[in-house]
């Protein structure tokens, strides 16, 4: 399975002015940091269980009647 993920990456980009412009702000000390925090998604995969069907089991009984042809051995008759 793809999973599109999205991350940000920092872009500096300087553009020049047509014409320089006055500030009352000093200029930036080469100490300053300035932290520019980055995000960026992650696959969080989970397994979950739960019943889909249920199954019910159950006997019934079922009569059938089979053709047999042997030979007899012996035979005996009675009388009542």
């Amino acid at each position: 399975m793809d999973v599109e993920l999205t991350h940000e990456e920092l872009a500096l980009e300087r553009k020049p002015l047509s014409e320089p412009r006055k500030t009352d702000e000093k200029p930036v000390e080469s100490r300053t940091e300035i932290k520019v925090p980055l995000k960026r998604e992650e696959v969080e995969s989970t397994k979950q269980s739960y019943v889909k069907e249920e199954v019910v089991v159950t006997k019934k009984p079922v009569t059938e009647t089979q053709n047999v042809t042997e030979e007899v051995t012996s035979e005996k008759i009675t009388e009542d």
